[in-house]
């Protein structure tokens, strides 16, 4: 079995190397899954929301075409993502259907036109536009979800994105059947 990781880092900052990927990816070898990751294309950097989906698309694929090679089950391939990481692995989901069998929502932006607040606010307006109605339309809630089961984590206290739109998207899923 093995999982490939999206780095969080509000679009703009982040790589395979930060803390939290590498504590998860120590954790997840101790547990016996491979583990990789990847850098996508950063806002400022070369990217941009579409770009970053691209680049999760193009990892998740990579990831499955090595199966000999590294000696995965292709039936056992898992992803997750943390934060904007998350937000891209959502959106990248109906392109990597079939491909993974199982996904981690970790503390992700669901609704990039839910930000509305000091400096969320401005990341959304960076990563979507300035209308709220398209920001809603390019998030994971307006797009096709990804039907691998999915464990959606995210504390109480994060000050970017409310706890409320990880229980409205875990409540979708479950309204859709989703496990």
């Amino acid at each position: 079995p093995s999982v490939v990781w999206v780095h969080g880092g509000g679009f703009t900052v982040g790589s395979r190397r930060m803390k939290p990927l590498r504590y998860l990816a120590t954790a997840c070898r101790r547990a016996g899954l491979a583990v990789m990751t990847f850098d996508y294309r950063l806002l400022f950097r070369g990217g941009r929301l579409d770009e970053a989906v691209d680049d999760v698309v193009t990892a998740v694929s990579w990831w499955g075409e090595q199966a000999a090679r590294f000696g995965l089950d292709p039936g056992r391939v898992a992803v997750g993502g943390l934060s904007a990481g998350g937000c891209l692995m959502l959106l990248a989901g109906p392109r990597i259907q079939g491909q993974v069998a199982a996904s981690v929502s970790v503390f992700s932006l669901y609704d990039i036109g839910g930000l509305d607040k000091g400096l969320a606010r401005a990341l959304g307006r960076l990563v979507a536009g300035p209308d709220p109605a398209r920001r809603t339309a390019r998030s994971p809630v307006g797009a096709p979800p990804l039907d691998a089961p999915m464990l959606v984590l995210h504390g109480t206290e994060d000050a970017l994105v409310p706890v409320e739109q990880a229980h409205a998207y875990a409540q979708d899923r479950e309204r859709a059947g989703l496990p």
